[in-house]
C-alpha cells in the first residue's frame, strides 16, 4: 500500500497519519522494506521444503 498509494492519501488514513512527519522517499522507502521483510519471512520455509 506505501508503495502504490500517494503520500497524501496514505496520511488520511488514520493509522498511517505518521506519513504526514516523512518525506515522500521515505514512505516508499519503508514499503519496499516492509515488501523484503515479508518475501525474507517467506522465502526460507519455501526454500527448505523444495530442497529436502
Amino acid at each position: 500500500m506505501k508503495l502504490i498509494e500517494p503520500k497524501d492519501k496514505l496520511a488520511v488514513t488514520p493509522n498511517l497519519s505518521w506519513a504526514e512527519d516523512f518525506s515522500d522517499g521515505t514512505v516508499k522507502a519503508i514499503g519496499i522494506l516492509e515488501v523484503l521483510a515479508a518475501i525474507g519471512l517467506r522465502l526460507p520455509p519455501i526454500v527448505v521444503f523444495s530442497v529436502s
